[in-house]
């Protein structure tokens, strides 16, 4: 049994996860792959379903794999390039002072933002 009260926490709260069973599979499947079939996991759905919670398991399953899983809660993020990429720069770790850009070549190639990644409605 854990020590800490935050994992006793975390493990409570992961035997009260239930269902989502495909969604799990999904993330679980892509964390036993060679190289990570996609970059971003979009999960959408209307408020209440449980994106939240399911998200939680991802970043928990995440972290049992070794995985870094970066998280970025768009409720705190005004719909802006600036504010996105100052919430990625966040998430990343990198320091504001420290200068940094993003170049994308041959951006065609991605498609629509959901191309490039998985998405999975709730």
């Amino acid at each position: 049994m854990p020590n800490r009260l935050a994992d006793r926490l975390s493990a409570a709260r992961q035997r009260r996860f239930v269902g989502r069973a495909a969604e799990q599979a999904l993330f679980q499947s892509a964390l036993a792959a060679p190289e990570m079939p996609f970059q971003v996991l979009y999960v959408f759905g209307p408020g209440g379903v449980g994106k939240t919670t399911l998200l939680n398991a991802f970043e928990s399953e995440g972290e049992q794999a070794k995985v870094r899983v970066l998280r970025i809660d768009a409720r705190n993020v005004e719909p802006s390039p600036d504010t996105f990429v100052g919430a990625l720069r966040l998430a990343l770790n990198l320091s504001p002072a420290c200068p940094a850009c993003l170049a994308i070549t041959a951006v065609q190639q991605l498609g629509r933002p959901a191309d490039a990644g998985q998405a999975v409605q709730l």
